[in-house]
């Protein structure tokens, strides 16, 4: 027998449809059964101005109905939030375990890309579930950190690297090599560019005003702080 009935039955045994607020409900609950008859007529007008007629027992099986659907997806949503839980929680144990290798296995200090982790994550993720959302690169470097209390964040441009707080000093050290070695090598490049521009006449006699001409002022100079220090006078 249809929820809605209007002469199908005896007239002491059906009520009128009154109140707005049961229009909702009903439209509300063919939705979540797909309901396509019901839906059809609900599409009218409202039960009010179509002055429709409805069985209690049949209200109450529709309402019963409904809740079994709902009470089905919400178990459904939980199991496949439990399943992704498992997932980030296995894609997350990897990577800690890839950044403790990683440091061990190294010879030097080993410093994390932030995004380069983010991506590896992200791709273990996927191959274990489908559906899976990329994860913020804030949350995860936060999820790290308290897994490793060890990792320290550190800001470079526009990444983020993460690094043990033992190596900290020694990539400071190698990086301070790192500046010397480049300023030798600024250094080398500028002689040789004087050098190439400077230009000296052979006059057929050597002399020690020859001598000194035909060796660039910056290399003399060089030269000098070398053996002497730098000459700095106020």
């Amino acid at each position: 027998m249809s929820v809605l009935c209007e002469v199908e039955a005896q007239e002491s045994s059906l009520r009128k449809a009154m109140t707005l607020n049961l229009n909702q409900r009903l439209r509300s609950c063919a939705e979540t059964l797909q309901d396509r008859p019901l839906l059809v007529k609900l599409s009218v007008g409202d039960v009010i101005a179509q002055d429709m007629k409805y069985h209690p027992a049949c209200l109450a099986s529709l309402y019963n109905r409904e809740r079994a659907v709902k009470s089905k997806q919400t178990a459904q949503c939980k199991s496949e939030m439990e399943g992704e839980k498992e997932c980030d929680h296995i894609a997350l144990v990897e990577l800690v375990t890839y950044i403790f290798e990683t440091q061990r296995n190294g010879e030097g200090a080993s410093a994390f890309t932030l995004a380069d982790l983010a991506n590896m994550y992200d791709r273990r993720v996927q191959q274990l579930s489908v559906d899976s959302k990329p994860i913020h690169r804030t949350r995860l470097k936060e999820m790290l950190m308290k897994k490793v209390p060890d990792l320290q964040a550190y800001i470079k441009g526009r990444d983020v690297l993460l690094v043990f707080e033992k190596d900290v000093g020694p990539a400071i050290a190698l990086a301070c090599s790192n500046d010397d070695t480049m300023h030798m090598a600024k250094t080398a490049k500028l002689m040789r560019t004087q050098m190439k521009e400077h230009e000296t006449k052979f006059s057929g006699s050597f002399s020690s005003d020859n001598i000194q001409s035909s060796v660039p002022k910056a290399l003399l100079e060089l030269v000098c702080m070398i053996e002497h220090g730098p000459d700095i006078q106020s």
